[in-house]
């Protein structure tokens, strides 16, 4: 059976979710790098890519979502988050959406940043940084 990587895209957007000095994210870059694609599933705004992920150490967190990554794309004017699903301390899926708009065909990746919560009196409101605020992020891996 033929194993298929991860495409550019895909790699680039995986980069930045796992980049930082944290063991949670040092044992999600090595689940990576012996990692393949089991399959993609393109949902009309965005799409799945599940893993086969080798025999490897788990993280002590089980279950949880890194979701602090905003993609600007070509094409498309609201932005795009990306998603990495952990299931039993293990890489499973990625998922990429646009918040009101179709996937285009030939998806270009213009910037990458992340989210940061900027606090108002009443509400929180998500906001590009070109910095990782990992404090925050990191708190819902830990239960």
């Amino acid at each position: 059976m033929k194993t298929e990587r991860p495409d550019t895209l895909e790699q680039t957007i995986i980069n930045a979710l796992l980049i930082g000095d944290d063991p949670t994210l040092f044992i999600l870059r090595q689940q990576y790098k012996g990692a393949s694609v089991k399959g993609r599933k393109f949902t009309g705004c965005g799409f799945f890519t599940h893993f086969d992920v080798p025999v490897v150490p788990h993280t002590e967190a089980m279950n949880f979502v890194i979701n602090d990554v905003a993609l600007d794309v070509e094409d498309i004017e609201n932005g795009a988050s990306a998603m990495l699903f952990v299931r039993n301390g293990v890489i499973d899926f990625l998922e990429i959406a646009t918040h009101t708009e179709d996937w285009p065909k030939d998806a270009k990746l213009v910037n990458i940043c992340y989210f940061k919560r900027k606090l108002h009196d009443s509400f929180d409101e998500l906001v590009a940084s070109d910095k990782r605020y990992l404090e925050v992020t990191r708190r819902a891996w830990i239960k």
